[in-house]
């Protein structure tokens, strides 16, 4: 009856200390009344304080957990499996076809949730995979995706359209990082609307988030795109606020560097981050003022291991790329395919520093998947010639080939033994 229902919830909100003094039996009778609508998280909220589901028959019980499983609602159907008797759980069938159910909805954190309570390991098929990464994309979702893609083991392709939904519904709740993840799935070009970037500045630059929104911009392609930089310039250049230029200069086709005062180059020196020299190695109009800081930015560089700056410093400001240096950044370069750099590097060393062979040969099988005319070049800079056996086998490992995986853990668990036994 509504009328109880409305005390009980009463009680529940502000005076949960009088649902011990209401009768057992009148209480276990409302509480199946209850359940039998459905209206379990009142059911729960009453549990709390006064345990009245031992006294509600089992059946009445597994009835609303199933209708709940079967209805998507995780919660509750997690809070009343925990009081049912073994012999009326859901079967492992039942409890996959709500996985399914849930993946297609989108809802991979109700499958986590749900394994977690059942023991019953998820198993999704290439179909319901698919319909997850098409939902899950047009909410913004790119860590679900890639729990989904963990668990089917299918490829992650998503549609262009559900691609910028994401990425749209991302930029207006602020959450630049997400953008970037969800960008990293892209297998095509995908255009988002310039003017939503423009909106989001103020927002940034209140929450000192301009960086992530340029870093955004650029993986979704959408970098130097907007127009009106003049305003931002007066803003910044009256509050001191020169940490931003670097943000803004990525955002605004009309940013000029010929625009900023000196005193602008130098408070954005004195930040001393590597993304501030960095700016300043790129952008400023004459070579002597980013020379005269040079060491000062290779030393952050190497420190931050930020490659791009130590370059600079060496190409624009005269600094000497220093063999200990480079062996730091040189693994890093490898895992990011960063060729550039690597012939950067090898171009002002005598020798080339030494990396883990399997690095390289993943970086070499790298080079030669995205861009075979290059593979020359890489294997002149790492100082290494390609073994394609190697490389076919860390490139499925990359890519999750489960085959590959076997068998990697099965030689190193032979050599392991091997070498016990020895």
């Amino acid at each position: 009856m509504r009328a109880y229902r409305a005390l009980l919830a009463h009680l529940v909100e502000r005076d949960p200390g009088r649902l011990a003094d209401l009768p057992r039996g009148w209480l276990a009778e409302e509480t199946a009344d209850l359940l039998s609508i459905d209206e379990v998280y009142l059911v729960e909220q009453v549990a709390k304080k006064v345990n009245v589901l031992d006294q509600v028959a089992p059946e009445v019980l597994a009835d609303a957990a199933l209708r709940a499983l079967d209805g998507h609602r995780v919660d509750d159907f997690c809070f009343l499996d925990g009081y049912l008797p073994e012999r009326l759980r859901p079967d492992p069938e039942r409890i996959r076809a709500a996985y399914r159910r849930l993946l297609r909805r989108g809802n991979a954190a109700g499958v986590e949730q749900l394994a977690a309570r059942t023991g019953v390991p998820p198993v999704v098929d290439e179909r319901t995979a698919l319909r997850a990464y098409a939902v899950l994309a047009a909410a913004g979702r790119p860590g679900a995706i890639d729990y989904v893609r963990q668990l089917s083991g299918v490829l992650v392709t998503v549609a262009a359209e559900d691609l910028r939904t994401g990425a749209h519904t991302l930029l207006a709740a602020d959450r630049y990082v997400a953008m970037v993840e969800l960008a990293a799935l892209r297998t095509m070009g995908v255009d988002l609307d310039p003017a939503l970037f423009d909106g989001a500045i103020p927002r940034a630059a209140k929450e000192g988030e301009l960086d992530r929104l340029a870093a955004a911009a650029t993986a979704w392609g959408a970098d130097r795109k907007l127009i009106g930089f003049a305003a931002h310039l007066d803003r910044v250049l009256s509050t001191g606020a020169f940490a931003e230029f670097p943000a803004l200069f990525a955002l605004f086709a009309d940013a000029n560097e010929d625009d900023l005062p000196d005193a602008a180059w130098r408070g954005v020196v004195e930040i001393g981050t590597a993304a501030a020299l960095r700016f300043v190695f790129r952008w400023h109009p004459d070579d002597a003022f980013p020379a005269t800081h040079a060491e000062r930015a290779y030393r952050i560089g190497v420190t931050a291991r930020d490659r791009e700056l130590v370059r600079l410093a060496c190409t624009r400001g005269g600094a000497v790329l220093r063999a200990p240096d480079a062996t730091a950044l040189f693994e890093g370069a490898l895992d990011d395919v960063d060729l550039d750099w690597l012939c950067f590097a090898s171009d002002r060393l005598r020798a080339v520093p030494a990396a883990r062979a399997d690095a390289v040969q993943l970086f070499l099988a790298e080079v030669g998947r995205r861009s075979p005319g290059d593979l020359g070049r890489a294997s002149a800079a790492t100082g290494a010639t390609p073994d394609p056996r190697a490389g076919r086998r860390l490139l499925a490992l990359l890519d999750g080939d489960a085959h590959a995986m076997a068998e990697i853990v099965t030689a190193l668990t032979k050599d392991s033994m091997t070498g016990a036994d020895a």
